[in-house]
């Protein structure tokens, strides 16, 4: 009897690890957020977590996980009483299957909590190996760097926990690439505003738009608008919109345009005030874009 080959179609690639790592945060935890170039899950094994991501807001439950796409505007805040545990691993993902995973929260079966529970039993296990606490415990601030050095401290030195990593992953994005239940996004007036005030944003990413303009568009007050920038982003208005300039600038500038033609189709003063601004925020000139086409992009709301 012959036995056929089947041939196996790879639709999912992870190609590098960012971090690996589990936190509890106390209640009144607030962290305004970061965007960066590469995906990144949370997973909430205890309590619950309001998550901006972009424009949209929502309320994770223990159960759910979100993706958040690369350079997507992303904070948590921890408003209820108990607390809240998380499980967070960032990666480089690719394949025909990755753009059916942005803008997604799952709600876990049985299956693939399973997965998840594996995955968080090999990373404890290995966190004690090395010594060090398997759940730091956070107040109402955030060591990030801490969190890091020692989270990646096994991606660095051990291939097998790398692989190992990557496996999990693996078993559950193809377990949630079959699987369409989705938790929606918190419907309340305020995150409505919120939702399209960021559109137009997004809309008129290439003008310059001031408060006034988006507050007239929306029909509500100047400080109704800021209040709601704050609840819901952490940032004010004109930052907020700044942020998304340079997450767009980014893109114009890997597809090979120069400075001077990014800072004039973004609606910039100067050259020189994108630069400058750029460099603020992102860490690095423009003109030093084409180091970071494969190297970590990220820069923290604040």
């Amino acid at each position: 009897m012959k036995f056929p080959a089947y041939k196996i179609i790879d639709k999912l690639y992870i190609e590098e690890l960012y971090s690996v790592f589990l936190v509890k945060y106390q209640s009144g935890f607030k962290f305004l957020g970061e965007c960066h170039n590469f995906w990144e899950c949370m997973y909430v094994s205890k309590g619950s977590i309001k998550v901006s991501a972009d424009e949209r807001v929502y309320n994770l439950q223990n159960g759910n996980i979100i993706f958040h796409k690369p350079m997507e505007l992303h904070k948590i805040n921890v408003d209820n009483k108990n607390g809240a545990n998380a499980f967070i691993f960032s990666f480089k993902f690719d394949g025909d299957e990755a753009n059916n995973f942005k803008n997604k929260v799952f709600s876990l079966n049985d299956e693939q909590k399973n997965i998840i529970n594996q995955f968080t039993d090999y990373v404890c296990r290995n966190m004690t190996e090395y010594g060090f606490e398997v759940y730091p415990d956070y107040g109402k601030t955030f060591d990030y760097d801490h969190m890091y050095k020692i989270y990646q401290m096994p991606l660095q030195q051990s291939m097998t926990y790398r692989h190992m990593s990557q496996t999990y992953i693996y078993q559950l994005l193809l377990s949630l690439s079959k699987d369409n239940t989705i938790t929606d996004s918190i419907i309340t007036r305020d995150s409505i505003i919120f939702k399209k005030a960021v559109t137009y944003m997004n809309d008129s990413v290439s003008h310059q738009i001031y408060v006034t303009d988006i507050a007239k568009k929306l029909n509500i007050s100047v400080s109704q608008l800021k209040r709601i920038f704050l609840k819901h982003s952490g940032l004010s208005v004109h930052k907020y919109f700044l942020k998304l300039k340079f997450k767009f600038a980014s893109k114009l500038l890997k597809t090979g345009l120069s400075v001077t033609e990014v800072s004039e189709k973004l609606g910039f003063s100067s050259q020189s005030y994108f630069s400058s601004s750029f460099k603020r925020e992102m860490g690095f000139y423009p003109s030093s874009i084409k180091e970071y086409q494969s190297d970590e992009i990220k820069f923290y709301l604040k």
